[in-house]
């Protein structure tokens, strides 16, 4: 995955900002359950770790954004960094 996305980020514009907002597995299949509704085939524990692991193993350089943060948190944290990138 690691070398895909180091060749479309070289070809492809880039945003001015990246974000990846970290949500442990655990938490993530919670947040879907009280979702309600129907699952997609990759919501589930194995395809999570998964995907976080391939997320974390590109965002280096990323603005992190823990879940653990709350609601207002997030946004206030996202407003700076949106902010931010328009002074720049």
């Amino acid at each position: 995955m690691k070398p895909v996305y180091n060749l479309v980020t070289c070809i492809l514009p880039s945003a001015d900002v990246s974000i990846y907002l970290d949500v442990d597995e655990t938490d993530a299949l919670s947040r879907i359950e009280c979702r309600g509704g129907k699952t997609e085939t990759f919501e589930n524990y194995e395809d999570m770790c998964n995907v976080r692991r391939k997320m974390r193993s590109i965002s280096h350089g990323w603005h992190i954004v823990d879940k653990d943060l709350d609601e207002e948190g997030v946004k206030e944290l996202l407003g700076k960094l949106v902010a931010s990138s328009i002074s720049d």
